[in-house]
């Protein structure tokens, strides 16, 4: 913001500068000046003008580029380290996206089952053999991709890149350790969900999970509050580095 402001003043004094100097010409050639050297001097002047502007917009460009320009190793491991973690991130939107609100409506759908003594057994019976199919594929869906395995992808391709090769004894930044705790929170929620079956005992707390922690059968979803903690993480990543580079 600082910048935006400090450019327009040094555009600004520059072109006044240009201006005076102008003027202060066209005096002394005097009025007697004919119209081939007033047109020449209003050239000059727009020349000169149009280089201020150059000059500007020049200084510009490399104070936002300064600091790639210098550090261009750290600054191509950086963006290597954001896409990386982009790729995650964007992994476990498309879970969440897919399977979070699915996994509400096996378990609900199952409770409402369990509480209305009036359904028929032939009913009841096929619809858990539905419900207990689709939780499989979350399942299967989960242990392929929301595994522990996840977090150790995110430790070598993310969190150790951090440290680059001259500060090898420097800690990851905070909003990187943040987010790791946000997503061994969101994965281990994610296990301890699709680790339930389809009986009694498995609702009796519902929506939590077992009465003991936090987890609710809504908490992985795009809603839910360990998703939103994640993808809130995730962005203060992203301010970061934006501020770090200036981009």
């Amino acid at each position: 913001m600082f910048r935006y402001f400090e450019n327009k003043l040094i555009l600004t004094f520059s072109i006044l500068g240009l201006m005076f100097v102008g003027f202060v010409f066209s005096l002394i050639t005097g009025l007697n000046s004919n119209l081939l050297n007033i047109l020449g001097t209003i050239g000059s002047l727009l020349a000169g003008l149009a280089t201020v502007a150059t000059t500007v917009i020049a200084y510009k460009a490399y104070s936002n580029w300064r600091l790639q320009v210098s550090s261009p190793n750290s600054y191509e491991s950086d963006v290597v380290l954001v896409t990386k973690l982009k790729n995650i991130q964007e992994r476990c939107f498309a879970f969440s996206d897919m399977y979070g609100a699915q996994i509400f409506y096996i378990f609900s759908t199952y409770r409402q089952l369990t509480l209305d003594d009036e359904l028929e057994k032939e009913y009841v019976d096929s619809t858990n053999t539905e419900l207990n199919g689709e939780l499989e594929s979350v399942r299967q869906a989960a242990k392929e991709g929301m595994s522990l395995n996840f977090l150790t992808e995110f430790g070598d391709h993310v969190l150790h890149r951090s440290n680059h090769v001259f500060k090898s004894n420097t800690a990851p930044i905070q909003e990187l350790l943040n987010y790791q705790i946000a997503l061994k929170a969101y994965i281990n929620a994610i296990s301890i969900i699709t680790r339930r079956k389809l009986i009694s005992g498995t609702i009796q707390y519902y929506p939590d999970i077992d009465g003991r922690s936090n987890v609710t059968f809504m908490s992985i979803g795009l809603d839910g509050d360990l998703y939103l903690n994640l993808q809130h993480s995730y962005n203060k990543v992203l301010e970061h580095y934006q501020h770090k580079w200036e981009v």
